[in-house]
């Protein structure tokens, strides 16, 4: 029965930890979030004020302003935008990870409650 309180303990420590983790991965998460709608934003308006003038993929490109219509798809697939995105979704990643994590970990806890139960009634 200790070696099972012992498990039991430290599944409980990593509970805590990977909450612990959840938490600065949710800031992490908020901040890529907020980091890419505002470059999204910006990019938006700028490619239908000011057109688009840099290199895509080593060419060269000078636009003039374009259509609000066009302007969400071509922003997400520009470099500075893609890279954010991709940051983001890292990010979400890593929290889902985590959260599968805990979700182990908990059913872990209960198996092992469940097991000490039955130590208890001599099972």
């Amino acid at each position: 029965m200790q070696d099972t309180y012992n498990e039991l303990q430290e599944k409980r420590e990593k509970l805590t930890d990977l909450i612990h983790y959840l938490r600065v991965n949710n800031k992490k998460l908020a901040k890529a979030e907020r980091d890419y709608r505002m470059e999204l934003s910006k990019t938006i308006l700028q490619l239908n004020t000011e057109g688009f003038k840099g290199e895509i993929d080593g060419k060269e490109y000078d636009t003039s302003n374009v259509a609000w219509t066009s302007t969400w798809n071509l922003a997400r697939g520009l470099p500075e935008v893609a890279k954010l995105r991709y940051e983001r979704d890292i990010a979400e990643g890593e929290r889902e990870a985590t959260m599968q994590k805990i979700y182990q970990v908990k059913k872990d806890i209960d198996h092992l409650m469940e097991e000490m139960k039955a130590i208890r009634k001599g099972e």
